[in-house]
Protein backbone atom coordinates (compact mmCIF):
# COMPACT_ATOMS: atom_id res chain seq x y z
CA UNK A 1 0.00 0.00 0.00
CA UNK A 2 1.17 3.58 -1.06
CA UNK A 3 1.61 5.62 2.09
CA UNK A 4 0.36 9.20 1.58
CA UNK A 5 3.07 11.79 3.15
CA UNK A 6 1.46 15.03 1.79
CA UNK A 7 -0.92 16.85 4.37
CA UNK A 8 -1.71 20.66 4.29
CA UNK A 9 -0.89 23.11 6.91
CA UNK A 10 -4.11 25.47 7.25
CA UNK A 11 -5.22 26.49 10.25
CA UNK A 12 -9.01 25.93 9.29
CA UNK A 13 -10.04 28.06 11.61
CA UNK A 14 -13.13 30.21 10.62
CA UNK A 15 -12.79 33.81 11.68
CA UNK A 16 -15.83 35.08 10.58
CA UNK A 17 -17.96 33.09 13.41
CA UNK A 18 -20.04 35.35 15.34
CA UNK A 19 -21.91 34.73 18.60
CA UNK A 20 -24.88 34.96 17.84
CA UNK A 21 -28.09 36.74 19.58
CA UNK A 22 -26.95 39.13 22.67
CA UNK A 23 -30.22 38.36 24.80
CA UNK A 24 -29.14 39.40 28.40
CA UNK A 25 -25.75 38.90 28.56
CA UNK A 26 -24.13 42.42 28.00
CA UNK A 27 -22.47 43.46 24.48
CA UNK A 28 -19.43 43.82 26.69
CA UNK A 29 -19.00 39.87 27.83
CA UNK A 30 -19.86 38.53 24.34
CA UNK A 31 -17.84 40.82 22.27
CA UNK A 32 -14.71 39.75 24.88
CA UNK A 33 -15.83 35.98 24.65
CA UNK A 34 -15.75 36.58 20.73
CA UNK A 35 -12.47 38.15 20.68
CA UNK A 36 -10.80 35.66 23.12
CA UNK A 37 -12.08 32.64 21.45
CA UNK A 38 -11.11 34.25 18.24
CA UNK A 39 -7.69 34.38 19.47
CA UNK A 40 -7.53 30.90 21.11
CA UNK A 41 -8.56 29.51 17.58
CA UNK A 42 -5.73 31.84 15.73
CA UNK A 43 -3.30 30.38 18.06
CA UNK A 44 -4.68 26.74 17.52
CA UNK A 45 -3.23 23.83 15.87
CA UNK A 46 -2.74 23.37 12.67
CA UNK A 47 -5.15 20.49 11.30
CA UNK A 48 -2.09 18.62 11.14
CA UNK A 49 -0.14 18.88 14.36
CA UNK A 50 -2.40 18.02 16.56
CA UNK A 51 -1.28 18.88 20.79
CA UNK A 52 1.62 21.58 20.26
CA UNK A 53 -0.43 24.84 21.13
CA UNK A 54 -0.89 25.37 24.78
CA UNK A 55 -4.34 24.25 26.28
CA UNK A 56 -4.59 27.58 28.27
CA UNK A 57 -5.75 29.44 25.20
CA UNK A 58 -8.87 26.94 24.36
CA UNK A 59 -9.40 26.55 28.17
CA UNK A 60 -9.76 29.71 29.43
CA UNK A 61 -12.50 30.42 26.39
CA UNK A 62 -14.41 27.52 27.11
CA UNK A 63 -14.67 28.66 30.80
CA UNK A 64 -15.69 32.08 29.62
CA UNK A 65 -18.39 30.73 27.19
CA UNK A 66 -19.73 28.15 30.33
CA UNK A 67 -19.43 31.26 32.47
CA UNK A 68 -22.47 33.61 29.89
CA UNK A 69 -24.40 30.49 29.70
CA UNK A 70 -24.93 29.79 33.02
CA UNK A 71 -25.62 33.28 33.78
CA UNK A 72 -28.47 33.37 30.70
CA UNK A 73 -30.30 29.75 30.91
CA UNK A 74 -33.04 31.09 29.90
CA UNK A 75 -32.11 32.69 26.72
CA UNK A 76 -31.81 30.26 24.71
CA UNK A 77 -31.16 31.65 21.28
CA UNK A 78 -27.72 33.03 22.77
CA UNK A 79 -27.29 30.16 24.55
CA UNK A 80 -26.95 27.87 21.31
CA UNK A 81 -25.10 29.70 19.18
CA UNK A 82 -22.54 29.62 22.05
CA UNK A 83 -22.42 26.67 22.72
CA UNK A 84 -21.07 26.42 18.36
CA UNK A 85 -18.90 28.66 18.99
CA UNK A 86 -17.43 26.23 21.76
CA UNK A 87 -18.02 23.05 20.36
CA UNK A 88 -16.27 24.69 17.36
CA UNK A 89 -13.39 25.38 19.57
CA UNK A 90 -12.79 22.18 21.09
CA UNK A 91 -13.07 20.68 17.44
CA UNK A 92 -9.78 22.88 16.45
CA UNK A 93 -8.37 21.97 19.11
CA UNK A 94 -8.70 17.94 17.74
CA UNK A 95 -10.41 17.58 21.86
CA UNK A 96 -12.71 15.18 20.37
CA UNK A 97 -14.64 13.79 23.13
CA UNK A 98 -15.13 17.05 24.60
CA UNK A 99 -16.10 18.48 21.66
CA UNK A 100 -18.85 16.00 20.88
CA UNK A 101 -20.42 16.58 24.35
CA UNK A 102 -20.70 20.17 23.32
CA UNK A 103 -22.14 19.25 20.17
CA UNK A 104 -24.51 16.92 21.14
CA UNK A 105 -26.15 19.87 23.69
CA UNK A 106 -26.85 22.18 20.80
CA UNK A 107 -30.41 22.75 20.29
CA UNK A 108 -30.50 23.23 16.64
CA UNK A 109 -34.00 24.64 16.64
CA UNK A 110 -32.75 27.33 18.51
CA UNK A 111 -30.28 28.57 16.19
CA UNK A 112 -30.97 31.31 13.69
CA UNK A 113 -28.08 31.79 11.11
CA UNK A 114 -27.36 29.76 8.39
CA UNK A 115 -23.93 29.62 9.49
CA UNK A 116 -24.55 28.18 13.04
CA UNK A 117 -27.02 25.23 11.49
CA UNK A 118 -24.60 24.42 8.60
CA UNK A 119 -21.81 23.96 11.29
CA UNK A 120 -24.28 22.07 13.53
CA UNK A 121 -25.46 19.74 11.08
CA UNK A 122 -22.14 18.51 9.99
CA UNK A 123 -20.35 18.43 13.79
CA UNK A 124 -19.76 14.81 13.43
CA UNK A 125 -17.84 15.33 9.74
CA UNK A 126 -15.75 18.57 11.76
CA UNK A 127 -15.12 16.23 14.64
CA UNK A 128 -14.03 13.21 12.70
CA UNK A 129 -11.66 15.26 10.26
CA UNK A 130 -10.06 17.51 12.79
CA UNK A 131 -8.93 14.32 14.56
CA UNK A 132 -8.01 12.05 12.09
CA UNK A 133 -6.63 14.92 9.81
CA UNK A 134 -2.64 14.64 12.33
CA UNK A 135 -2.46 11.15 11.46
CA UNK A 136 -0.31 10.59 8.45
CA UNK A 137 -1.48 6.52 8.40
CA UNK A 138 -3.70 5.72 4.77
CA UNK A 139 -7.53 4.91 4.97
CA UNK A 140 -8.24 1.72 6.18
CA UNK A 141 -11.51 0.35 4.67
CA UNK A 142 -13.89 1.62 7.44
CA UNK A 143 -12.58 5.47 7.53
CA UNK A 144 -12.99 5.43 3.45
CA UNK A 145 -16.60 4.92 4.02
CA UNK A 146 -16.44 7.46 6.55
CA UNK A 147 -14.98 10.10 4.55
CA UNK A 148 -16.87 9.28 1.45
CA UNK A 149 -20.44 9.71 3.71
CA UNK A 150 -18.83 12.73 5.18
CA UNK A 151 -18.10 14.15 1.73
CA UNK A 152 -21.87 13.75 0.33
CA UNK A 153 -22.97 15.46 3.44
CA UNK A 154 -20.64 18.60 3.49
CA UNK A 155 -21.56 18.67 -0.27
CA UNK A 156 -25.01 18.90 0.68
CA UNK A 157 -24.36 21.84 2.89
CA UNK A 158 -22.18 23.73 -0.02
CA UNK A 159 -24.95 23.65 -2.10
CA UNK A 160 -27.24 24.59 0.02
CA UNK A 161 -26.10 27.78 1.55
CA UNK A 162 -25.27 31.66 0.60
CA UNK A 163 -22.09 31.89 2.30
CA UNK A 164 -19.08 32.03 0.82
CA UNK A 165 -16.65 31.97 3.69
CA UNK A 166 -18.93 29.22 4.99
CA UNK A 167 -18.78 27.29 1.25
CA UNK A 168 -15.08 27.25 1.26
CA UNK A 169 -14.89 26.52 4.59
CA UNK A 170 -16.58 23.39 4.39
CA UNK A 171 -15.13 22.38 0.23
CA UNK A 172 -12.05 22.97 1.83
CA UNK A 173 -12.75 19.85 4.81
CA UNK A 174 -14.15 17.68 1.57
CA UNK A 175 -10.90 18.39 -0.47
CA UNK A 176 -8.78 17.10 2.05
CA UNK A 177 -10.63 13.89 3.18
CA UNK A 178 -11.32 13.66 -0.73
CA UNK A 179 -7.40 13.68 -1.18
CA UNK A 180 -6.84 11.70 1.77
CA UNK A 181 -9.32 9.11 0.18
CA UNK A 182 -6.87 9.27 -3.09
CA UNK A 183 -4.01 9.38 -1.38
CA UNK A 184 -5.12 5.60 0.08
CA UNK A 185 -5.74 4.14 -3.24
CA UNK A 186 -3.74 1.34 -4.46
CA UNK A 187 -3.89 1.12 -8.29
CA UNK A 188 -3.18 -2.43 -9.50
CA UNK A 189 -4.67 -2.44 -12.64
CA UNK A 190 -4.78 0.47 -15.27
CA UNK A 191 -8.83 0.54 -15.17
CA UNK A 192 -8.11 1.12 -11.46
CA UNK A 193 -5.48 3.75 -12.45
CA UNK A 194 -7.40 5.84 -14.90
CA UNK A 195 -10.36 5.77 -12.14
CA UNK A 196 -7.96 7.13 -9.35
CA UNK A 197 -7.20 10.01 -12.41
CA UNK A 198 -11.05 10.56 -12.67
CA UNK A 199 -11.38 11.00 -9.10
CA UNK A 200 -8.64 13.35 -8.78
CA UNK A 201 -9.48 15.63 -11.24
CA UNK A 202 -13.16 15.42 -9.93
CA UNK A 203 -12.53 16.31 -6.67
CA UNK A 204 -10.19 19.32 -7.56
CA UNK A 205 -12.98 20.54 -10.04
CA UNK A 206 -15.49 20.47 -7.42
CA UNK A 207 -13.15 22.14 -4.99
CA UNK A 208 -12.16 25.13 -7.58
CA UNK A 209 -15.93 25.28 -8.87
CA UNK A 210 -16.87 26.88 -5.40
CA UNK A 211 -14.12 30.03 -5.32
CA UNK A 212 -14.91 33.04 -7.13
CA UNK A 213 -13.00 34.12 -10.61
CA UNK A 214 -11.20 36.71 -8.81
CA UNK A 215 -9.86 33.88 -6.59
CA UNK A 216 -9.38 31.84 -10.00
CA UNK A 217 -7.05 34.80 -11.60
CA UNK A 218 -5.67 35.30 -7.82
CA UNK A 219 -4.21 31.57 -7.89
CA UNK A 220 -2.93 31.56 -12.02
CA UNK A 221 -1.12 35.01 -11.39
CA UNK A 222 0.40 34.00 -8.04
CA UNK A 223 1.60 30.30 -8.05
CA UNK A 224 4.56 30.85 -5.34
CA UNK A 225 3.90 34.57 -3.41
CA UNK A 226 2.10 34.96 -0.41
CA UNK A 227 2.06 38.91 -1.17
CA UNK A 228 -1.19 40.64 -1.54
CA UNK A 229 -0.84 43.60 0.38
CA UNK A 230 -4.40 44.77 -1.52
CA UNK A 231 -6.60 41.97 -0.17
CA UNK A 232 -8.28 41.33 3.06
CA UNK A 233 -7.89 38.64 5.66
CA UNK A 234 -10.86 36.37 3.91
CA UNK A 235 -9.24 36.88 0.62
CA UNK A 236 -5.59 35.68 1.31
CA UNK A 237 -6.92 32.66 3.09
CA UNK A 238 -9.14 31.87 0.61
CA UNK A 239 -6.51 32.00 -2.07
CA UNK A 240 -3.98 30.45 0.13
CA UNK A 241 -6.02 27.61 0.49
CA UNK A 242 -7.14 27.02 -3.08
CA UNK A 243 -3.61 27.36 -4.06
CA UNK A 244 -2.56 24.81 -1.31
CA UNK A 245 -5.01 22.31 -2.16
CA UNK A 246 -4.62 22.48 -5.61
CA UNK A 247 -0.68 22.01 -5.26
CA UNK A 248 -1.27 19.17 -2.93
CA UNK A 249 -3.52 17.52 -5.72
CA UNK A 250 -1.01 17.67 -8.31
CA UNK A 251 1.43 16.09 -5.79
CA UNK A 252 -0.93 13.29 -4.93
CA UNK A 253 -1.04 12.57 -8.80
CA UNK A 254 2.97 13.06 -9.06
CA UNK A 255 3.02 9.97 -6.60
CA UNK A 256 1.64 7.62 -9.16
CA UNK A 257 2.81 8.99 -11.74
CA UNK A 258 5.25 5.52 -12.33
CA UNK A 259 2.25 3.33 -11.61
CA UNK A 260 0.53 5.58 -14.58
CA UNK A 261 3.31 5.01 -17.13
CA UNK A 262 3.73 1.66 -16.40
CA UNK A 263 -0.24 0.98 -17.93
CA UNK A 264 0.74 3.64 -20.27
CA UNK A 265 -1.72 6.55 -19.11
CA UNK A 266 -0.93 10.30 -18.47
CA UNK A 267 1.58 11.17 -15.84
CA UNK A 268 -1.75 13.68 -14.77
CA UNK A 269 -5.48 13.58 -14.55
CA UNK A 270 -7.08 15.85 -17.06
CA UNK A 271 -7.42 18.77 -14.23
CA UNK A 272 -10.39 21.06 -14.72
CA UNK A 273 -10.78 23.96 -15.04
CA UNK A 274 -7.74 23.57 -17.83
CA UNK A 275 -6.23 26.77 -16.53
CA UNK A 276 -4.74 24.39 -13.59
CA UNK A 277 -2.75 22.45 -15.77
CA UNK A 278 -0.46 25.57 -16.71
CA UNK A 279 0.08 26.45 -13.18
CA UNK A 280 3.95 26.23 -12.24
CA UNK A 281 4.41 25.55 -8.34
CA UNK A 282 8.78 25.80 -9.18
CA UNK A 283 9.86 29.19 -7.40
Amino acid sequence: MKNTRHYLTFYLVPLFLAAGILGCATTMDVRRIVAQSNAAMIAGPPIDKAGVASSDTWQDAVGQIDRIIAENPDQSTLVNHLRVRQALLLTVYQQGNLAEQRWKLVDGSALTTERDKNLYENWDALVWWYKRAPNPDIFDDTEKGKARNFMVKLGSAIDNTDSHELQVYLATLRAQMALKLDGSADPLTAEKMTNLHTDLAAHLEALVNVFTPEEHTWVQANPNTDIADHLSVSEIRNRVWLRSLIKAYVEIAHDYRQTAARFGLPEQPAWEPAWVRALNFSP
